[in-house]
């Protein structure tokens, strides 16, 4: 965890999205999170979704988009927020939480929260 100045707090969870940027979860002094743009080298910090008391961790980075786990709906679903065109999708809908979202070769699984302990999952339709 890296503590800042300038009232960003702490940035947690960075994950490399090019060799001089990276993607971080910005936890603001007030206690609200958000999705960060980080570029050290020039020294800049971009927010890339708006501060909110609703958790967001478990950044994945996949090309362009940014996957992450948010607790936005009262329940911690899979985001994905792309940084071309600046929208966020949601892939979850669910009861219990969903976390460590992970792309490879395309395809996207993450792990379930159940009463019998974590579940490995993937988008409906996708084999």
């Amino acid at each position: 965890m890296l503590c800042i100045q300038k009232g960003w707090g702490c940035l947690t969870d960075p994950k490399f999205i090019s060799e001089h940027a990276l993607v971080m979860v910005a936890r603001l002094k007030d206690g609200k999170t958000c999705l960060v743009l980080a570029h050290p080298t020039e020294g800049s910090i971009i927010r890339l979704t708006d501060p909110s008391f609703g958790v967001i961790g478990y950044p994945c980075v996949y090309e362009n988009l940014v996957f992450f786990t948010a607790s936005w709906s009262g329940n911690d679903e899979i985001y994905s927020f792309d940084l071309l065109s600046k929208k966020i999708l949601r892939y979850t809908n669910s009861n219990l939480g969903n976390y460590f979202v992970n792309v490879a070769d395309g395809k996207l699984i993450w792990s379930k929260f159940t009463a019998e302990g974590y579940l490995l999952r993937r988008p409906a339709g996708c084999h």
